[in-house]
């Protein structure tokens, strides 16, 4: 029998990927269970695998930074460019208000990547 925590982070990691994939990226959404975790969301790129991993976090205790050192760590293992951590808000359904979160050094290389830096 499935956990009613499994179920939410289930339903909010589908959301996030429904989300991305309307917005026009490519996406895959990981299986759980193996040995060596690569994110949940993965946005695909140069066909070598994923630019960007995701990691979905929907647990009432916000813990900032050990689940920023867990989406480092996946998108090390994912061998991806970026990482993101997306925390659910409370009270809050839509996937595009959702916290997204990253170290300031990470947003400032994605952002020199997409060409905003001289």
């Amino acid at each position: 029998m499935t956990s009613a925590n499994k179920t939410k982070g289930d339903v909010f990691e589908r959301a996030l990927r429904d989300f991305l994939g309307e917005a026009g990226f490519l996406v895959s959404r990981t299986r759980a269970g193996y040995e060596r975790d690569y994110g949940d969301i993965h946005v695909l790129g140069d066909g070598h695998g994923p630019s960007v991993i995701f990691q979905a976090k929907n647990h009432r205790e916000m813990r900032i930074g050990a689940w920023l050192e867990q989406t480092t760590e996946q998108r090390r293992e994912a061998g991806a460019k970026h990482g993101v951590l997306v925390v659910k808000r409370r009270g809050v359904g839509a996937p595009g208000r959702q916290y997204a979160v990253m170290e300031l050094s990470d947003l400032v290389a994605l952002l020199r990547e997409a060409g905003y830096a001289e």
